[in-house]
């Protein structure tokens, strides 16, 4: 196998979502990741110099993964399925997995705390997801105001959901949340 195989920024930030998942991000360090490949630290060094870095790398992929799907929910909308039906295959597919949801809050928790460059990202990817958002929610709901506002609040359910589902809060009452949105 060779070294790029065996050490790719992928598999690097594979590794470094699983030592987050169970430490934290203020918690994790480079020297966590690297004994989790089973690498050396100056190995490590040579793909990131900093742990800021390898967050951030992380972010990168964490948003846009989650854009990829926001984008791929409106590409797929049928004229023939009901509003609220829509709805809840998005909160579906963003509730989904074990993986994204922690680090997502993580990463939310590491920018709300004085990682700056973080938080920038956040707010702009939090305002190009609203208006992905907005523009599906407008093809869905032809006749309804206030698609801004809409989308705003359906993008602050998504991630109060998220939380709900991370702390096992049941029920989620994603079918009700959905005929209101389309109300």
């Amino acid at each position: 196998m060779g070294k790029s195989a065996k050490y790719s920024k992928d598999r690097i930030l594979n590794s470094a979502v699983r030592v987050i998942r169970k430490k934290g991000v203020a918690n994790t360090s480079l020297a966590d990741i690297a004994k989790e490949l089973g690498m050396s630290k100056g190995t490590l060094y040579y793909y990131y110099a900093t742990k800021s870095d390898l967050i951030f790398d992380l972010t990168e992929r964490h948003i846009k993964r989650i854009t990829e799907e926001i984008i791929s929910w409106v590409d797929k909308i049928k004229d023939d399925a009901p509003p609220e039906e829509i709805i809840k295959i998005v909160f579906s597919l963003l509730l989904r997995g074990n993986t994204r949801g922690p680090v997502h809050l993580y990463l939310l928790h590491d920018a709300i705390s004085g990682n700056e460059p973080l938080r920038r990202r956040f707010v702009q990817e939090y305002s190009k997801w609203r208006n992905i958002l907005k523009d599906a929610l407008s093809k869905i709901l032809l006749e309804k105001e206030d698609m801004e506002i809409r989308s705003a609040m359906l993008m602050a359910m998504i991630d109060g959901l998220l939380l709900e589902k991370l702390l096992g809060v049941s029920p989620l009452y994603i079918k009700e949340i959905s005929s209101f949105i389309t109300k």
